[in-house]
């Protein structure tokens, strides 16, 4: 399991809005941002998500061309 979880989505460095935590305290802390800090929060990984998507539309498409050449 350890193996693939460096491979999952949410450890990959274009992921760069996603709130990490490594303890319950950590988590807390987090939780207990003001509301405007969440949304900002939010705010940013909708628009990283956009870029994210283009990014990975992109390069399935480069595959998918060149697997029918």
């Amino acid at each position: 399991m350890a193996h693939w979880l460096k491979y999952a989505d949410y450890y990959q460095n274009d992921m760069r809005c996603v709130k990490y935590f490594d303890n319950v305290n950590e988590r807390n802390e987090i939780l207990g941002m003001c509301n405007d800090e969440l949304i900002a929060i939010s705010a940013d990984m909708r628009e990283h998500n956009i870029e994210r998507k283009d990014k990975v539309y992109s390069a399935w498409k480069e595959v998918l061309e060149m697997s029918g050449s």
